[in-house]
């Protein structure tokens, strides 16, 4: 057996999801007191330690959709290859690289202009495999849609839909930390689904 495939069957996918959403719901308070109690307004400053986590749970998220794809068997490779690059088209959007140290050439393809190339070709691949190969991957989708993994996906889309309200509310309290809070509520649920998904359905 692949070390990573032993790996990922030992995790306890439920007490992992039941350990982060206690760090989370810990960390969450922990903002919300600085900012509603002690005003500190760079808790949701850009760059600041909110928008850092939110761009740490989507790159973890990125990475757990992944590693199934290369170290497991599975049917529904696609599925988990789509919100991988999902969650990295996400990432880049939260961290601006170029405003970090990084080779020119990667800011280049994963920055501006070159992030939107990038991304557009990613999932029209991603879209084009699927479509050529999609008797096989037919019930998968449909396995898929009709799954509580579904639904977490459906509420965190409305989580990120509804951050942009927010953002134009000018007249609420720390608007812009109710946002980013919104976001990153999205965020982990993109998140629990990636962990839910890292088990190997096929026995």
């Amino acid at each position: 057996m692949h070390i990573k495939e032993f790996v990922i069957k030992q995790i306890d996918t439920k007490k992992i999801i039941f350990i982060l959403l206690t760090l989370y719901a810990g960390l969450i308070g922990w903002f919300s007191y600085n900012v509603y109690s002690l005003n500190q307004i760079l808790i949701y400053a850009e760059h600041g330690i909110l928008e850092n986590t939110q761009a740490f749970t989507l790159l973890i998220a990125c990475i757990v959709f992944f590693l199934p794809t290369v170290s497991q068997q599975r049917p529904d490779k696609i599925i988990l290859s789509f919100f991988s690059f999902l969650c990295l088209n996400f990432f880049l959007r939260e961290v601006d690289l170029r405003d970090l140290d990084v080779p020119a050439i990667l800011q280049l393809i994963a920055a501006g202009n070159g992030r939107k190339i990038m991304i557009t070709i990613g999932f029209v691949i991603i879209f084009a495999y699927a479509f050529l190969h999609r008797a096989r991957y037919k019930d998968e989708v449909i396995k898929f849609i009709f799954s509580n993994k579904f639904v977490l996906m459906g509420i965190a889309a409305v989580f990120l839909f509804m951050s942009g309200f927010f953002e134009e509310a000018n007249s609420v309290l720390h608007h812009v930390f109710l946002e980013e809070l919104v976001e990153l509520f999205g965020y982990i649920l993109i998140l629990i689904v990636a962990i839910m998904s890292s088990k190997n359905p096929v026995k």
